[in-house]
């Protein structure tokens, strides 16, 4: 049985990221949705103890759900106590049509 990594460990490149999400999301098999995860990375490479799912993601996002975004970005910073630009905010696209797309530090 694998474990899910633990938040504390830190990741230090792309290729770590790609595999965080990997052992995060158990994305093995092939995706059965459209579906973006949200997790922040904190200066040092660890990981803030939250992890978002967004369901129902539209092809094209809107001014509002960026708006959204970059609000709750904020709220996450302002919980870890830190200013939104020392957190960085990380994300992996679940597609059902093109698989699973890691995005990160944005």
């Amino acid at each position: 049985m694998q474990t899910r990594p633990h938040p504390d460990i830190p990741v230090t490149s792309e290729a770590e990221l790609t595999e965080r999400w990997r052992n995060l999301l158990h994305l093995d098999g092939p995706p059965s949705c459209r579906r973006l995860f949200l997790a922040w990375l904190r200066a040092d490479g660890t990981m803030v103890h939250l992890l978002i799912p967004v369901d129902d993601l539209p092809l094209e996002p809107d001014r509002l759900a960026i708006g959204n975004l970059v609000e709750l970005h904020t709220i996450v910073a302002e919980s870890e106590d830190v200013d939104p630009t020392d957190l960085h905010l990380a994300m992996c696209l679940d597609d059902l049509f093109q698989g699973s797309v890691v995005v990160g530090d944005q």
